[in-house]
């Protein structure tokens, strides 16, 4: 009897073990595939992939019109007023006019197709004004105080905190309508606010640094202007990965395009210095890329958005983009 015991207990002790076992082997599964669909979600995050810093601009202003500057000192007062309640409806639209600036437009003729330049004899104004409405205050900031904090630049420490907040907050920031994770967006403002602004999180950036995703190539953005000594090595090392990735007579996929032009934005964060780093920045400019074109699918264009970064890079780099047509002459369409 007693035999017959200790064979049920042993059978007992091994079906818990086998079901531990079980349990255990299952939750490492659902983790694993957490952390796959977490990954296919950054990568997926790529409406309006490949934001251009405001030096890689491709568009160019035009002086405004007399009512434009009308409307900007007006959109500056409702600012001042309305300042009581971060969801006053005023006080949001003053935000994302002064901080969209195709919102200044206004008196233009129909043909001119430029925005106005921005209002910068307003900007210090317009900081004092967004500081006393609390606009930075918030533990993370959605697309228009971004770019107001874009436009504006680190003029108070309170932009910079908020801007860095969002770069590196641990969850997504989601922006409608298409639920873009709007911190690379932050990350890319956040370095190019230059050195003294990224350099606290510079470190941190350069673990993140990948050409996964949008937050991988946000983080080599802030890790090189931050001064970090081996992002600029790695930015290249990433850069030539993909160029090796597809054969020289295929335009470059359109989302690996993104991660590419967003490394070349983490390199011109450096300027001049980058210019021993950039040979696949060149590399790419004999190159093809892919673009979305509405009803038609993928063309090939050539990387002219690309154009501007040579030129801030300079030396060697902005040389070979002079020899390139779409770069000395304005393309008629640009990559999308």
């Amino acid at each position: 009897m007693e035999t017959k015991r200790r064979s049920i207990l042993l059978i007992l002790l091994l079906f818990a073990a086998a079901v531990f076992i079980a349990g255990w082997m299952a939750r490492a599964e659902i983790q694993s595939a957490k952390v796959t669909r977490k990954q296919e979600s950054l990568a997926a995050f790529d409406v309006g992939g490949a934001k251009a810093p405001l030096w890689a601009a491709i568009e160019t202003c035009r002086q405004a019109t007399e009512a434009e500057k009308d409307q900007s000192r007006l959109a500056l007062e409702v600012l001042q007023v309305f300042d009581s309640s971060k969801l006053d409806e005023l006080q949001q639209a003053a935000v994302k006019y002064f901080g969209y600036p195709w919102r200044q437009r206004r008196g233009a003729a129909d043909s001119d197709k430029l925005i106005p330049c921005p209002p910068t004899e307003l900007y210090a104004a317009i900081t004092e004004a967004a500081i006393k409405a609390r606009v930075f205050e918030r533990p993370f900031l959605y697309a228009k105080e971004l770019a107001l904090a874009e436009q504006l630049g680190p003029r108070h420490q309170q932009i910079i905190d908020a801007t860095a907040r969002s770069a590196f907050r641990d969850s997504e920031i989601p922006d409608d309508p298409f639920k873009t994770d709007l911190r690379p967006y932050a990350r890319l403002i956040l370095a190019g606010f230059g050195p003294s602004a990224s350099e606290k999180w510079a470190n941190q950036a350069f673990a993140q640094m990948s050409s996964n995703d949008q937050m991988g190539t946000g983080a080599a953005q802030v890790a090189v202007a931050g001064g970090e000594p081996q992002a600029l090595p790695k930015v290249k090392d990433l850069m030539e990965q993909i160029l090796l990735a597809t054969p020289e007579q295929k335009p470059i996929p359109r989302l690996v395009r993104n991660r590419f032009y967003e490394l070349a934005f983490a390199l011109g964060m450096a300027g001049e210095r980058a210019q021993p780093y950039a040979q696949p920045l060149i590399e790419l400019l004999d190159r093809r890329v892919e673009s979305w074109a509405p009803p038609f699918g993928m063309i090939e264009l050539p990387p002219a958005r690309m154009c501007p970064v040579a030129r801030h890079i300079g030396g060697t780099v902005a040389a070979a983009a002079e020899t390139k047509e779409f770069c000395v002459r304005r393309p008629k369409a640009f990559e999308q």
